[in-house]
């Protein structure tokens, strides 16, 4: 059974905007939900959050250990509607509250940056302080820490052959992820792939269509900004 852990009254009739969750300790695996009202939509969701429009839920789980704190970015612009959260495993959600402050324009939000010791007057959500490869940016998209390059994304699976061509990273990628390819890396030649994300736990499996034709080189990059 779901119990109702929080109620989040917004101070404007917009809910358009990025927000943070943040969830209280759990013993085991968390399964989170957040009802959403109609006209909304989820463009991005951290800790691989999915989308279930049938139900206008956006849902967590499982979530082992459970984050601190959850990010996601909404559209639309509903009047007149509250948030509720609820868990399946009785963990306390403290609070959530908006998170679109973003004072250097860097499409990280302030509290996150202060958290994690970035600059929040500064623009520098394009560089890597961990040095793991990843921006700061990326790594709040993925929900991974930016000051700690041991947590980054990893390839667990890898498998190109013409037939059933997929590769398996971790962590789960966000909702909004897409994948785009080029076959020389010119700025302008990036194209979208019809790839399918399977997620599963922490990982998420991209299966790319299979290749036709005279083999030939590709390159691949993930997107993983809402925007």
């Amino acid at each position: 059974m779901k119990n109702a852990l929080a109620l989040l009254l917004l101070p404007s009739l917009s809910l358009a905007g990025t927000y943070t969750l943040e969830v209280g300790p759990a013993s085991g695996a968390s399964f989170i939900e957040l009802a959403l009202p109609a006209a909304t939509e989820v463009t991005f969701a951290s800790h691989g959050g999915s989308f279930d429009a049938s139900r206008q839920v956006l849902k967590w789980g499982p979530l082992l250990p459970t984050p601190d704190l959850l990010h996601f970015t909404l559209s639309g612009e509903p009047e007149g509607f509250s948030l509720v959260a609820s868990s399946q495993n009785g963990g306390p959600v403290v609070t959530a509250a908006t998170t679109q402050a973003d004072g250097d324009d860097d499409g990280l939000p302030d509290n996150f940056e202060q958290l994690h010791g970035l600059d929040s007057f500064t623009a520098d959500g394009h560089l890597d302080p961990d040095g793991d490869g990843l921006s700061s940016l990326a790594e709040f998209f993925l929900g991974t820490n930016p000051r700690d390059g041991t947590d980054a994304l990893e390839f667990r699976d890898l498998q190109l052959t013409r037939a059933t061509p997929f590769w398996t990273v971790s962590p789960r990628l966000p909702a909004g992820a897409r994948l785009q390819s080029s076959s020389h890396l010119e700025p302008q030649s990036w194209l979208p792939v019809e790839a399918t994300f399977v997620h599963e736990d922490d990982t998420t499996t991209i299966f790319l269509p299979a290749t036709r034709g005279e083999s030939q080189t590709r390159f691949f990059r993930l997107q993983l900004s809402p925007r």
